[in-house]
């Protein structure tokens, strides 16, 4: 199976904003940067993450909506990064680009 962590940059843990979006238990690990006092990009909160969940970066991917923050961020910290890009804006970066989650997990699940 997967893991799945959330990290953002938050300054407040995560916990009462997924319950008010009805997300609380979907993930294995909700990670505020402000928690830990590294803010993406910087890649020590990725890392502090991958500590959390047991997980190799090598065999992590790490799926955000910001090139510079996300992107950067998780393959400095030796992941690999995918890059959401609901509006096809970004077309020539170096990395995977999803239009949106539900693809990935297409790519990622066997099918039926």
């Amino acid at each position: 199976g997967f893991k799945v962590g959330l990290i953002s940059n938050r300054s407040r843990p995560l916990d009462d904003t997924l319950e008010k979006i009805g997300l609380t238990g979907l993930f294995d690990l909700a990670l505020a940067a402000g928690e830990v006092g590294w803010y993406k990009p910087d890649p020590r909160v990725f890392e502090w993450g991958l500590r959390l969940l047991q997980v190799e970066a090598a065999q992590a991917i790490y799926v955000g909506d910001n090139y510079h923050a996300d992107v950067l961020g998780a393959r400095g910290a030796g992941m690999t990064p995918v890059l959401i890009d609901p509006k096809g804006v970004y077309q020539q970066v170096d990395c995977l680009v999803i239009p949106r989650v539900s693809a990935l997990c297409s790519m990622l699940l066997p099918s039926p």
